[in-house]
């Protein structure tokens, strides 16, 4: 699989599930093993491995994988109370 992660409109990162440690299969294997997945749910693999952007309030994130689809968000400000 190919993914890609970029922000506002420019792409960071782009890597294909060949080069990770454990197949994406085992990942899910894994998670489900020690907890009850639902439909919608995400697997998280961690952060872009080529890329060094700091990420800043009001950007937009998104991570897409290659013929599966797209997820965006905004980065929000940092709050202290």
């Amino acid at each position: 699989l190919s993914l890609h992660v970029g922000v506002d409109g420019t792409q960071l990162d782009s890597q294909t599930t060949a080069d990770w440690r454990f197949t994406p299969g085992e990942m899910v294997a894994h998670a489900s093993a020690v907890m009850t997945l639902e439909a919608g749910d995400l697997v998280l693999s961690g952060d872009p491995i080529r890329t060094d952007h700091s990420l800043s309030a009001g950007e937009r994130i998104s991570s897409w994988i290659a013929d599966v689809g797209q997820l965006e968000n905004s980065v929000g400000a940092e709050h202290h109370d």
